[in-house]
């Protein structure tokens, strides 16, 4: 099912407007420049994996101080258990669970409107072919997961690595982290009887994400 969705999201989204071209990772070394100037090549490195982060989240080291690690182990399969039941409540719900979905729509608008070409690609960067900038990105994980463990709210959120450098800089440094959190709060309760909002705060994640490194790139220049 996740995947079906994953691969329905895919196409339309990379492939919809005509400005801007893809590759897949095997013809990652020969991407075509869309102009001469400001060409940015997106690698989508790693496409994050959905998550629901809410028993893990209150994580105790009760388990551990009573049993040791064995435990400590138990307690935390437990609370993966029960994350994953609410994963599956939230899912079935949810049209699209991919982490990429409307960042790199939202990524790709932000830098054509300022003048740029942009080319997203699946894998990790290859060989230079004339671009100006390249973006690494690697998704680690998005969805929804508890922000305030005393009221026991919930939003969702997107976290990320990532590395803007150009192709000639033969030091291209560490990748830096990038995390965006929804701006509403909600208990798990409030988060499962109004559905649409959930993932319209979902889908605004992921565009905040895909503007933040569209304007990370833009004010390096």
């Amino acid at each position: 099912m996740r995947a079906a969705l994953k691969a329905a999201i895919l196409v339309p989204l990379f492939f919809a407007a005509p400005v801007h071209s893809t590759v897949s990772e095997t013809q990652s070394t020969a991407v075509a420049p869309v102009a001469a100037e400001n060409h940015v090549v997106l690698h989508l490195e790693k496409p994050g994996k959905f998550e629901v982060l809410y028993s893990r989240a209150q994580s105790t080291s009760t388990g551990a101080v009573l049993f040791g690690l064995i435990g400590a182990g138990i307690e935390e399969s437990s609370r993966k258990s029960n994350d994953e039941e609410k994963e599956s409540v939230v899912l079935a719900h949810i049209p699209d669970d991919a982490c990429h979905s409307y960042l790199v729509e939202a990524f790709t608008e932000e830098l054509e409107e300022r003048g740029f070409g942009v080319t997203v690609v699946e894998g990790k960067p290859g060989k230079s072919s004339g671009e100006s900038y390249v973006i690494r990105l690697k998704i680690d994980a998005c969805g929804y997961r508890m922000v305030d463990t005393i009221n026991e709210e919930m939003a969702a959120y997107l976290t990320a690595q990532y590395r803007i450098f150009k192709p000639q800089e033969k030091l291209q440094g560490e990748l830096l982290e990038l995390t965006i959190i929804g701006r509403n709060h909600r208990t798990w309760d409030d988060l499962t009887a109004d559905f649409d909002s959930a993932v319209e705060e979902f889908r605004d994640v992921k565009r905040r994400v895909g503007k933040r490194l569209a304007n990370k790139l833009v004010y390096m220049k």
